[in-house]
Order: C-alpha cells, then sequence, then structure tokens
C-alpha cells in the first residue's frame, strides 16, 4: 500500500502564534493520516542568507512543504510543492503604525524581497481572515488567484464550555502579547472608565508597566489548562486590539461560550459577526466600558452572546473545516507534481463534513 503524503512544516522557532498554528496543524493532518512534521530551526537563523545545507537536504525527503510566507522563499525545494500561510500582512500601510524602526527597516528590504518570492513560488497562499486577504491582494495583486480565505482552526473539544465552571462577576480576561498593536496601554484606562467593581486578568508576554493598574492582574504566561478555565470563569472577554491578522485568544474564548466585547476593526467583526452589538469604535474605552457593562448587568444577555458564540466557532472555526481545505490544496498541489497514488493516500478534502476523516485508497 502507498504511503501517506509527507508534509514539512519548517519554521523558524520564536515562540508566538506561529509556532502554536503549524503544531497544531500537523497534529491535526497526522491525525487524518497524513504524515505531517514541524521542523524548527532557531529563531536567528531567520536573519541568515541562507539555511543549513543539512536541513535542505531533509526538506527534500518530503512530499509538499508547507510554512510561513515570510520563509516560504527560504525553504522553498525545487520540485517540491509550496503551500504558505499569511497570518498578518506585514508589508500593508494598515500594519506599518505599529512597527519600530528596525522593523520597518526590515520589512521593506529582506522581508518585502523575500515575501514576493514566496508568493510567486507558492501553489497556494492561505490568509486566516478577509481583512488579511485583502490586505494581501493590495500589496500583491498580481497573485490574488493563488490566495485561500480560510479561517484558522480552534480544537472545539478543548476550548468548550463546561456546566461546571461558575463565571465570577464582573470578571474581564484579556490574552496577548503587550504591545501597541494589541492596544495594551488602553487597559488602565479601560479600568477606570468602569470603576472599583471590575477586575481585569491579562496573560501576555511583554513590557507590563503598560498595564500598571490596582485592578489588573497580570501574568506572563499560563498553563494550557489553566488557560481554559480562564475562558471559562470570565464574565467576559475584552480585545482592544487595533490589528489581527485572526484573532486567535477571540476565536478560543468564543468557543469555551464566553462573551466577547472587541473594536470594530480589522479581522474581529468576522469571528464576532459584523453587526454584534458587543463591538465599539477601535480606541473608544468608553464606549468598550459601555458594552462590557451592559453584558454583565444582564445574565440572560450574558449567557446568550455566549451561546451565540459557540455556534459561530462550530460553525466557522473547527478544526476540521480547515483541515479539509489544507487537504483539498494539498492534494491539487501534488498530483500534477508527482501523482496522488504515488505519494499515498490524501484524507477527502470536502470542509466540515463528518468524512473528513476517510482515506482514499
Amino acid at each position: 500500500m502507498a504511503q501517506p503524503a509527507r508534509i514539512a512544516m519548517p519554521i523558524f522557532a520564536c515562540g508566538t502564534g506561529n509556532d502554536v498554528y503549524f503544531r497544531r496543524l500537523a497534529a491535526g493532518l497526522n491525525g487524518l493520516g497524513l504524515r505531517a512534521e514541524v521542523l524548527p530551526l532557531p529563531w536567528w537563523f531567520e536573519f541568515l542568507p541562507a539555511v543549513p545545507d543539512r536541513f535542505r537536504r531533509t526538506l527534500r525527503s518530503y512530499d509538499l512543504v508547507h510554512t510561513n510566507s515570510d520563509w516560504g522563499a527560504c525553504f522553498h525545494t525545487p520540485g517540491k510543492p509550496l503551500v504558505i500561510t499569511i497570518h498578518h500582512c506585514v508589508l500593508n500601510r494598515w500594519y506599518r503604525p505599529y512597527t519600530g524602526v528596525s522593523q520597518r527597516l526590515y520589512h521593506g528590504g529582506l522581508l518585502r524581497r523575500r515575501l514576493r518570492q514566496a508568493t510567486e513560488l507558492a501553489h497556494t497562499i492561505f490568509c486566516p481572515s478577509r481583512a488579511t486577504r485583502d490586505a494581501a491582494i493590495d500589496v500583491f495583486p498580481s497573485v490574488a488567484n493563488k490566495i485561500r480565505h480560510v479561517p484558522h482552526g480552534i480544537d472545539l473539544r478543548i476550548f468548550q464550555p463546561s456546566p461546571s465552571c461558575q463565571r465570577k462577576r464582573n470578571t474581564l480576561l484579556s490574552v496577548g502579547a503587550i504591545s501597541r498593536r494589541k492596544g495594551a496601554e488602553l487597559f488602565p484606562a479601560l479600568m477606570d472608565a468602569l470603576g472599583p467593581d471590575f477586575h481585569l486578568q491579562y496573560i501576555g508576554r511583554g513590557n507590563g508597566s503598560l498595564l500598571r493598574h490596582p485592578r489588573i492582574e497580570w501574568r506572563g504566561t499560563v498553563r494550557s489548562d489553566e488557560l481554559v478555565t480562564l475562558y471559562r470563569t470570565c464574565a467576559v472577554y475584552v480585545s482592544l486590539s487595533r490589528l489581527e491578522g485572526f484573532g486567535y485568544t477571540v476565536a478560543e474564548a468564543m468557543s469555551c461560550g464566553t462573551p466577547v466585547v472587541a473594536p470594530a476593526g480589522s479581522s474581529l467583526p468576522e469571528l464576532i459577526g459584523d453587526s454584534a452589538p458587543q463591538l465599539f469604535h477601535p480606541d473608544d474605552v468608553s464606549e468598550c466600558a459601555e458594552r462590557i457593562r451592559a453584558i454583565c448587568r444582564d445574565e440572560e444577555l450574558r449567557d446568550s452572546l455566549g451561546r451565540e458564540n459557540r455556534q459561530r466557532a462550530e460553525q466557522f472555526f473547527s478544526m476540521d473545516r480547515m483541515l479539509g481545505a489544507y487537504v483539498a490544496a494539498y492534494r491539487k498541489a501534488l498530483e500534477p507534481a508527482v501523482g496522488v497514488s504515488s505519494v499515498g493516500p490524501l484524507p477527502d478534502g470536502s470542509l466540515g463534513t463528518a468524512k473528513s476523516d476517510r482515506l482514499l485508497g
């Protein structure tokens, strides 16, 4: 019997959401019968002119390479189809205000050349939101026909509501790197606007001084199981992010049946609904506070929004849905190169069906 297709996922391990994305993706693909493997290199290899020859020889033993768009040119392997994911289009004009001088020099020089090469070499380009897709097309219009909008998948068996967890009154949660792009410096003003009855737990790495406030509890990291419990027990999940390529933590909170309050910008309205009452004008902490108070004083509204969020997560953010789309793209990329039969069975690529784990002989 033919062997399953082998998918290489080379990354520069940076300890970010990108690492999480590829590890979750590999686990999901392996569960479908493919052989997907994350191949990490230290983060500083990204700034070298070339990856080691030994690593390149390793990539040749795989049938297809799937990596981050920033590194597609580094890991392109002649004769092997390349698939890339654009999590953020960092070259888009909306991203520039949230970068420093050194980042702008890097983005405008080496990274721009690499991204142009990667998009030209790629068979398929995945974007997790319409906002990211549109930004990518704006920067690279010549490859628009390759770009596919597929929301990131959440493991709905892990991130799910629990009837045994009680929500804590007026307790808020936010998760993400402490940065201007995430709106971290706005949280103290939000807590002042909310008043003394509210408490915020913030989980994320960075300069904690931006969060200095007597009713903000900041922790750099927590265990994954503890994070799920925090999602399940907070009254409201709050995002003040000014720009998101997708919004993993918002989708995770939604999957746990948690009400979410977020800015009406970038990808976030796509997640919670374009006309959702939980949206507020970006940077308007007073309006954000009003949305939070309305949810916290109405338990029926809170529970209703939580149920709606879980339903949206099941409809749009399931791992099965994402994996189905990816497998379909892998099949198309592999067929003209070597033929599906010579690389073994691929799972059925239909989206979100109960048969998504069926293997083709």
